[in-house]
């Protein structure tokens, strides 16, 4: 961040120095390599999640599961409208 006011600098650096904001050279590194993977590990995410919420439907000591990938449920066309995947929670019952 660069600033032209002097105090305004100091308030800057106040903030970047407090939370942390300012990141080293190679902890910049490391996000840059990672955002440019992110996107297929959270596709698979959502295709493990999707076969995992399938496999529990059918699991006879499983009641009940919560996955908004799922066809049957009761809010999916509503997530769909708002995401673009199911996302990777999976929640269930059992008993």
């Amino acid at each position: 961040v660069t600033v032209k006011d002097p105090e305004l600098a100091k308030q800057v650096y106040f903030y970047q120095n407090a939370e942390g904001t300012g990141l080293a050279p190679f902890d910049c590194w490391l996000l840059l390599r990672g955002l440019k993977t992110m996107h297929v590990r959270v596709e698979r995410a959502q295709e493990n999640a999707m076969q995992i919420a399938t496999f529990l439907q059918a699991h006879p000591l499983v009641t009940h599961v919560y996955y908004a990938g799922l066809p049957d449920h009761p809010s999916k066309a509503m997530h769909d409208a708002q995401a673009y995947g199911a996302g990777v929670v999976v929640c269930f019952r059992t008993g």
